[in-house]
């Protein structure tokens, strides 16, 4: 079922033509961390079984995550589903961070199309909706250090493009929660 629906995404991402902007649509942050703390050495980590995907969506997440490494880098597949032992090679090897993105939800959807005019009485009111996919991401930061959720932010998306585009664009939007809550 997992599987599918990650193979449903990516042919998605792949396939699809325009997107509406990507929306962080609910975030949560730890009230036990203590602002201004800092992570410095980051691994992050995509949940697919596809390794090309893995490989992309860590490749682009690690573009835009200050000091961040891709755990394709440092972990075999077969090792991922043992998230203790993940943690504590990560730890091990020096690693105060994990950044874990999965795909938790995708469905085929409608989105009403907005009217069109210049002025009030030029408006065309119309009932016709645009059909596409609606992609949510959930993405969660962890503390090796004290193992402990620090961040979690769910993401939504309409038509996403490519997988690579529509990773970057959930960083983004990452970072900057992070960034505002001085966490990077």
């Amino acid at each position: 079922m997992i599987s599918t629906r990650l193979a449903v995404a990516t042919v998605a991402l792949a396939l699809s033509g325009c997107a509406a902007p990507l929306k962080l649509t609910a975030s949560w942050f730890n009230p036990d961390v203590t602002p201004g703390t800092k992570f410095k050495k980051i691994s992050v980590i995509a949940v697919t079984k596809d390794p090309a995907n893995r490989q992309a969506v860590e490749n682009a997440m690690a573009e835009l995550v200050p000091a961040a490494t891709q755990s394709y880098k440092l972990i075999p597949a077969e090792e991922l589903a043992d998230g203790g032992k993940v943690a504590e090679r990560l730890k091990s090897e020096g690693y105060d961070a994990l950044v874990v993105m999965s795909v938790v939800g995708y469905e085929e959807t409608a989105k009403p199309q907005e009217a069109a005019g210049t002025t009030a009485s030029k408006v065309q009111y119309t009932a016709q909706t645009a059909t596409g996919a609606a992609l949510r991401v959930e993405t969660q930061i962890f503390s090796l250090a004290d193992d402990r959720l620090v961040w979690s932010g769910l993401t939504s998306s309409f038509d996403p493009t490519t997988l690579p585009k529509t990773v970057k664009d959930i960083a983004q939007v990452v970072v900057e929660d992070l960034k505002r809550r001085q966490v990077l």
